[in-house]
């Protein structure tokens, strides 16, 4: 797994489709939300951390796609508590 390098993973991504004919459909790409309380913060955060949490969910999402360089990711995984967050009233959306 690599983490915080979604960037090297989208190279090896476009390689493995210029390079050996291995197509996107071919593959799983998996990434995740990781909330504030769970963020590294002397690193870049992928959304604003003033938005609502699916605006931030949405947000790094795209970094995601972005980064990744491709049109969309199989398995998003919310991942960290959310402390502060009332989780029950937390909506899902797909994107």
């Amino acid at each position: 797994m690599v983490s915080l390098r979604e960037d090297l993973v989208g190279r090896a991504i476009a390689e493995l489709e210029s390079t050996h004919n291995i197509p996107r459909t071919s593959l799983y790409v998996q990434t995740k939300f990781t909330s504030l309380d769970g963020q590294d913060l002397s690193k870049p955060i992928p959304y604003d951390s003033q938005a609502s949490v699916e605006d931030q969910v949405d947000q790094s999402v795209a970094t995601s796609l972005r980064q990744l360089g491709v049109d969309y990711i199989d398995c998003l995984v919310m991942h960290s508590p959310m402390r502060t967050k009332d989780v029950s009233r937390l909506h899902s959306s797909r994107v």
